[in-house]
């Protein structure tokens, strides 16, 4: 077994949850695995991302839910929820801590990793929608974690059942450490008017890098706060 994989089993042990909860997780894109015979075996960098999302008990969200929760986090209405799903999570959010909405928010996206070249990273960001490092590009946004655009990566949204064409049109081989992450969104709606802050500050949180990971965090407080000032 390589040292950069590890048995579910032991995925299980090191993150405290269960092998069903594993292949949930993998299901959803927020564990890389590897195929070795009839077993599946875990990427240690993506068990190393898994352990910035706080693992309480619970349920997460749906798309649905996870989605407005952010675009009211933005102060936006998320108009696709009915007046009493809007009130009744109008009023959770204003009792939620960060560890709380980043577990909550967990199944917004399924995660998908390729390796590319700067010519089709280049191409493809007219393709997706900028979250995470790749996000700020935007001077605004990147005012508002205090963060540098960087390049020789993407991180983006795109439509479910996108990535495998993008990677086709483009010439990506799936990689679980590549520099490319797209992140495939069931619901759609949501994402018409723009990535959410909140949202990309939750991408960000998730992250390994200490300087991104502290900055989602710091931002996803800023609007916990003025969520519950909005009363």
């Amino acid at each position: 077994m390589s040292s950069n994989y590890v048995s579910t089993k032991e995925a299980a042990d090191q993150l405290g949850v269960s092998t069903r909860q594993i292949r949930n997780m993998v299901a959803h894109g927020r564990l890389d695995v590897l195929k070795s015979g009839n077993s599946l075996l875990v990427s240690t960098d993506s068990l190393n991302r898994a352990y910035q999302v706080p693992r309480r008990a619970g349920r997460a969200w749906t798309p649905r839910i996870a989605w407005a929760a952010l675009a009211m986090l933005d102060g936006a209405d998320a108009a696709w929820l009915q007046p009493s799903e809007r009130y009744r999570l109008r009023q959770s959010l204003q009792t939620r801590t960060v560890d709380e909405i980043m577990a909550a928010a967990r199944n917004r996206a399924t995660v998908r990793r390729f390796r590319a070249t700067p010519d089709a990273i280049s191409r493809l960001l007219e393709h997706v929608a900028a979250t995470g490092g790749t996000a700020m590009r935007d001077a605004g946004i990147a005012s508002k974690f205090g963060l540098a655009g960087g390049g020789g990566f993407l991180d983006g949204y795109v439509p479910l059942g996108v990535a495998d064409e993008m990677a086709e049109a483009f010439y990506m081989e799936a990689d679980t450490s590549g520099n490319v992450t797209l992140r495939e969104v069931e619901f759609e709606e949501a994402l018409k008017a723009g990535v959410p802050t909140a949202a990309i500050a939750l991408d960000l949180a998730e992250s390994v890098a200490t300087r991104e990971h502290s900055a989602g965090r710091s931002v996803l407080e800023k609007l916990l706060d003025e969520q519950v000032n909005r009363g």
